[in-house]
């Protein structure tokens, strides 16, 4: 239980103190990090800006975005899960029109080279 503030200091600080009790990290308070070399492009990563760079240069994805937590952008998640579970109606088609040209070169005598897969 937060105590009862007597002056608007107080208040303020109760007011902090709640907001960083119950938000998710990177909200209200920066999220610290220890530095790291990354396993995509071999540079080091020694702040959350530096992160964000290097995920939009590498076209790469911080993992959190993947979980539940309520900081995931929810739009991108599901984007995502319905590329790859292929749900959307965009995707269904690309992948209908993608297994019709295949069959077509088939039935056409297309075949692989041993290398091709």
């Amino acid at each position: 239980m937060v105590p009862i503030a007597r002056t608007k200091e107080e208040l303020a600080a109760n007011m902090r103190d709640i907001l960083q009790s119950r938000s998710p990290p990177g909200l209200v308070r920066p999220r610290s990090m220890e530095a790291f070399k990354s396993h995509v492009d071999g540079s080091v990563v020694t702040n959350q800006k530096e992160l964000n760079e290097h995920n939009r240069k590498n076209d790469v994805i911080d993992i959190r975005e993947w979980g539940n937590d309520s900081y995931c952008d929810l739009a991108a998640k599901k984007e995502r899960e319905e590329f790859y579970l292929g749900t959307s109606k965009k995707e269904q088609r690309a992948r209908i029109k993608a297994f019709s040209e295949a069959t077509q070169k088939v039935e056409q005598g297309y075949k692989p080279n041993q290398g091709e897969q």
